[in-house]
């Protein structure tokens, strides 16, 4: 059995350019999405990250962020409820990717080691991205291990550090080929780089803490996956479903 990835959009942002493509010219607006991600086909009810409201976004400094939906509205049109979801697996533990993990009931939460220690041990320059009521009280189930960390027949997690230390990718069987959900938060830019003068198959996303690892990581990605679904790009606020 092949899977679907429905997107669960929570929140729509105008970014500078610049605040996710690392070193890019300040100036050029762009829209992106906060997101959950539901897999469907896997046996277990998955979901990829669990999101944040816009009015916890928009209370950390003054965003342009809209509320779409809330996680528990977005899962009832797939006629789910946070109680059906099984597993949730987080690419990464900052805080847009895991506001609502305590209202999904019943799941067993998988994470890296070292996003666990991150999170709960963070340097001071990223605290602000783990705030404690987000992820206290959370029994994480460890992943450890560089790639091909099997979930179920059709989905496993790849290890893609740099944007955090401990962050990893989703990878999906699909009917058109594999789809990788990106760890890092990225858009098209990163991965399809637009700029003017760029000649890289990939640019980093900003923030990040380790840049080398991050670009390499990207490009192993961009070399593996038949569908790139970089997990904060904008065009996922109108799909339904992917493969379409």
């Amino acid at each position: 059995m092949v899977c679907s990835i429905y997107p669960i959009p929570l929140i729509r942002r105008n970014h500078d350019i610049s605040e996710i493509v690392y070193r890019a010219e300040p100036g050029r607006i762009i829209n992106t999405g906060g997101y959950a991600w539901y897999i469907e086909g896997a046996g277990p009810k998955i979901l990829v990250d669990t999101g944040a409201s816009a009015d916890y976004i928009n209370s950390l400094k003054k965003q342009d962020c809209e509320q779409i939906q809330t996680l528990e509205q977005g899962l009832a049109k797939l006629e789910l409820k946070g109680s059906d979801i099984d597993i949730v697996i987080f690419t990464h533990l900052h805080h847009d990717h895991t506001a609502f993990a305590h209202t999904l009931l019943h799941a067993r939460f998988l994470a890296r080691k070292e996003d666990i220690y991150t999170a709960h041990h963070p340097h001071p320059f990223f605290k602000a991205a783990y705030p404690p009521e987000f992820l206290d009280g959370l029994k994480f189930e460890i992943i450890e291990g560089e790639d091909d960390i099997r979930i179920t027949d059709d989905v496993f997690v790849i290890s893609t550090t740099g944007h955090t230390s401990g962050g990893q990718s989703v990878a999906v069987r699909t009917n058109k080929g594999l789809a990788i959900i990106s760890g890092m938060c990225a858009t098209d830019e990163n991965f399809y780089p637009s700029l003017i003068g760029s000649k890289l198959p990939v640019i980093p996303s900003a923030p990040h803490e380790a840049v080398l690892p991050l670009y390499d990581n990207m490009v192993k990605i961009k070399q593996t996956a038949d569908i790139i679904i970089p997990c904060h790009d904008g065009k996922y606020l109108k799909i339904e479903r992917i493969p379409k």
